[in-house]
């Protein structure tokens, strides 16, 4: 892999690495408006597992946008 993508990849070159599902789910918005996002792991071939965690999350949260108190 060329040096350059890690760059911009390194939440989630670890686990493509390694294999492990994940998954980001926003969850906020800082007080500029920038968005805030919750980093999901699971184990290799844990991806219905972190899917299910992530729906949970959104279903109790939300998904706060731009313009909406987070």
């Amino acid at each position: 892999m060329p040096e350059s993508m890690l760059g911009w990849t390194p939440f989630s070159y670890p686990f493509n690495l390694t294999q492990q599902p994940a998954c980001t789910v926003p969850c906020g918005l800082t007080s500029d408006g920038l968005p805030i996002g919750l980093q999901i792991v699971g184990p290799m071939f844990g991806d219905a597992l972190v899917l299910r965690a992530a729906r949970a999350f959104e279903a109790v949260r939300g998904i706060a946008r731009p313009g909406m108190l987070s």
